[in-house]
């Protein structure tokens, strides 16, 4: 009959276990031996956990079987309930149930910011691990949610990274206001910047030296915004709204520097926009790309064409230019303008085709509030066609009212601008370097689409601040990453979606397994330049990847 052998037991005061080991012994026969029998160890049991009074039954922590009871007078082993009143006070003994969870999407996206040194800036920026793994967070489920409405704690507990960090509640990332607020502190943003542009300045030395600036309303939603003010900028009627103003590098459109002003306000903001980043980061801002709202006799007088250029540290001389559409209000000689040309639109000589439209153009210098200005003058015959037929498609009788005069506006209104800049250039070029410039609206669409602040969250300008600062961090990652897969013809809404599915298990000794990827996801990775782990040792990925310290 087997026995149970315990050796090196200690006991507390209370009689409970707290170290020793026992193992099954067995006696066996050996006609060698005096009384022909010998004792063997058939098994370890393992690390004893706790043995009744006779010594025969016991439970035990074993390193094949796991927490078992044994018995020896019946010679069985038997599972342990979590309820067993012997380990209720050893809850670490029952180990946590290896967890199923998605690893794709965020490892790839944590992995390509690694990349790019956007995770050393953000450690930087907050070196306190609870600080940092909080804005991580924040970062990966407003990148990757793919439009899915999923608070971030939800969106976080799903992830792998659940397991990770181990300084933030997730419970707390629903409703967040003291991280928005950190970030909405002016400190966060100069050290942000600073860095930022250092760090791109490693890749590219130019970074920074030739900005521009332009601004876009935040969503009109937003109706606790406290620089809310009413504005018309170009359009027939006010609104309340406040403004977001970008400085932008001009080769690659990634923010330097952005601030947020009233809709209403911007003749003192470009002196104060100038001076912060100089200042700040070292940056010139070279040119100003302005809605029709904002092209003022003031901002007229700091850009025309007597406009002198200044010497940067390297003794290189800038101009400062200007490039605004012609607003058709007082003091600006629109409609003058458009009966000027009105005689020359058919002629030839003033046409040119550009991406599937026909233009008319003419360039000339004219004066505005007395400051001398390029005007260059356009007619898209596509878009005024166009605007004319839903004109009398939509409103018959309207246009059968109007006088000859007015019919005849009605017939261009649609595909007439005009530009104002005190570069002198052919009208043709004029007008690719606007529409280049606009292609920062898509950035702008980009960033919109992150910044769907909730009016019963965000109170204050901090939290408000924080919310954008936070939304722009996420859209350099989300425009990086993108620009990278659009070279291989695909979409970040395919990465997002066909990454989520590489799942991985978390294993009781606390490091990850990862599934078998499927080609497509391979195939994505292998586009971002990044490959897909078969197991990840947590405590060196912690380290050496999400550069979190203990």
């Amino acid at each position: 009959m087997p026995t149970i052998k315990k050796q090196n037991i200690r006991y507390d005061s209370d009689f409970n276990i707290i170290s020793g080991t026992a193992a099954v012994i067995e006696t066996v026969y050996d006609p060698h031996r005096i009384g022909h029998s010998r004792k063997i160890t058939r098994e370890s049991l393992g690390k004893a956990i706790w043995i009744d009074s006779s010594g025969r039954e016991g439970i035990f922590l074993s390193s094949t079987r796991g927490l078992v009871r044994y018995n020896a007078d019946l010679d069985c082993f038997y599972s342990v309930p979590a309820d067993d009143p012997h380990i209720a006070s050893r809850k670490d003994l029952l180990p946590e149930p290896e967890v199923h969870t998605v690893l794709g999407d965020s490892f790839l996206l944590l992995s390509f910011m690694k990349s790019t040194g956007m995770l050393g800036i953000l450690h930087s920026v907050f070196p306190k691990n609870a600080e940092y793994e909080r804005c991580l967070c924040h970062i990966l489920h407003t990148v990757l949610r793919n439009g899915a409405h999923k608070s971030c704690d939800d969106f976080i507990q799903q992830s792998y990274v659940s397991w990770l960090f181990d300084d933030v509640v997730i419970g707390t990332l629903e409703s967040d206001s003291a991280y928005f607020s950190k970030m909405g502190d002016d400190s966060i943003r100069v050290s942000f910047f600073r860095q930022f542009v250092q760090c791109m300045r490693k890749k590219n030395p130019k970074f920074g030296s030739a900005c521009y600036v332009d601004s876009t309303p935040l969503p009109n939603d937003i109706q606790t915004m406290v620089t809310n003010a009413f504005a018309s900028h170009g359009t027939a009627a006010s609104v309340c709204q406040t403004r977001m103003v970008l400085v932008l590098d001009e080769e690659t459109n990634l923010p330097v520097w952005f601030s947020l002003i009233p809709g209403n306000v911007l003749d003192q903001t470009l002196k104060k926009m100038d001076s912060d980043v100089l200042e700040t980061l070292d940056v010139h801002i070279d040119s100003y790309v302005l809605d029709a709202g904002y092209l003022t006799k003031s901002v007229l007088s700091e850009f025309n064409n007597e406009t002198k250029p200044y010497t940067d540290e390297a003794g290189n001389e800038h101009r400062r230019l200007l490039l605004a559409k012609m607003p058709a209000r007082q003091g600006f000689p629109f409609h003058e303008l458009y009966k000027v040309c009105l005689p020359y639109f058919h002629h030839v000589k003033y046409q040119f085709d550009r991406a599937g439209h026909t233009y008319f153009a003419a360039g000339m210098e004219i004066k505005v509030f007395d400051y001398p200005i390029n005007a260059y003058v356009y007619l898209d015959f596509d878009n005024a066609l166009n605007g004319i037929r839903r004109f009398r498609d939509e409103r018959p009788d309207e246009y059968q009212n109007m006088s000859i005069e007015e019919k005849e506006w009605s017939s261009y209104r649609s595909g007439f601008f005009i530009l104002l800049s005190n570069k002198k250039e052919k009208p043709e070029k004029i007008l690719d370097e606007y529409f280049i410039r606009a292609d920062i609206e898509t950035y702008f669409k980009t960033l919109k689409d992150f910044t769907q602040l909730l009016p019963l969250n965000k109170w204050t300008l901090e939290t408000i601040n924080g919310k954008i600062l936070n939304d722009i961090i996420s859209s350099i990652a989300y425009t990086s990453l993108r620009e990278m897969i659009n070279k291989k013809n695909k979409a970040m809404t395919k990465l997002i979606s066909k990454t989520q599915a590489l799942m991985c298990t978390h294993k009781h000794d606390g490091n990850i397994l990862v599934d078998p990827p499927s080609k497509q996801v391979r195939e994505m990775y292998k586009d971002v330049g990044i490959s897909v782990p078969s197991y990840i040792h947590t405590e060196k990925y912690k380290k050496e990847t999400l550069l979190l310290h203990d």
